[in-house]
């Protein structure tokens, strides 16, 4: 009896833990979506010509029109209240190897819930013979 009231509880941590996994699985798919997105406009940007009309976000439904004088360099945040200076290229190459680390992140994670959901199942199945 005791034995299978410990297996009720690793059960549910398991669940509990396979909620938590894909809650962050969901989080780091949002981010690798706007780091895709972030990729596409700085792509574009390089296409931009002198004096192409611009708006720019000032606050949440405030937008500045602006007219474009060069996108030579961008201000880039790398964390911890730093900003660098990078040219589009550099960026481009910076948000890469952000999407690559969410990559790398996601596989790990999915590994990790593959393992934990299978650790689940095996109480089940034990659950299921004892009952």
């Amino acid at each position: 009896m005791f034995m299978a009231k410990k297996n009720v509880q690793k059960f549910q941590e398991l669940q509990q833990q396979l909620e938590l996994l894909q809650k962050y699985s969901e989080e780091l798919d949002e981010k690798l979506a706007e780091y895709t997105s972030t990729k596409e406009s700085l792509a574009e940007m390089q296409d931009i010509k002198k004096g192409t009309p611009l708006f720019v976000p000032v606050a949440p439904s405030f937008f500045a029109k602006v007219s474009a004088e060069s996108f030579t360099e961008l201000l880039v945040s790398v964390g911890a209240n730093v900003a660098v200076t990078k040219t589009i290229p550099q960026a481009i190459q910076f948000v890469e190897a952000q999407i690559k680390e969410i990559e790398q992140a996601k596989a790990h994670l999915g590994a990790t819930m593959q393992e934990t959901a299978e650790h689940a199942n095996a109480l089940l199945e034990e659950f299921n013979g004892t009952v």
